[in-house]
């Protein structure tokens, strides 16, 4: 499994069909490549945001090679950041 290093802005979904409302950070297409090439379908990763661990999440595709990761209430509170924060991933 590749390592990658990379710095992310969170964001929130405002308006975005079953999306709405969610919170996410992108992970950019080079990123993804590197992780799985050729991919552009859903795939887990594991790894750490900040200091936390995290294991089987989701990167879920949102065209054009980019993919996102969402943070659910847990994940936010784990590592204490909200929309607008910057993560170290």
């Amino acid at each position: 499994m590749k390592k990658v290093q990379f710095t992310a802005t969170i964001h929130r979904f405002e308006k975005q069909g079953e999306k709405t409302g969610w919170t996410y950070f992108e992970v950019p297409p080079d990123i993804a490549q590197q992780l799985k090439p050729g991919n552009k379908k859903e795939f887990k990763v594991k790894g750490k945001l900040d200091d936390h661990p995290i294991k089987r999440i989701s990167l879920l595709p949102m065209g054009g090679g980019r993919f996102i990761l969402v943070l659910n209430a847990a994940l936010r509170k784990a590592i204490g950041k909200k929309e607008g924060a910057m993560v170290k991933v």
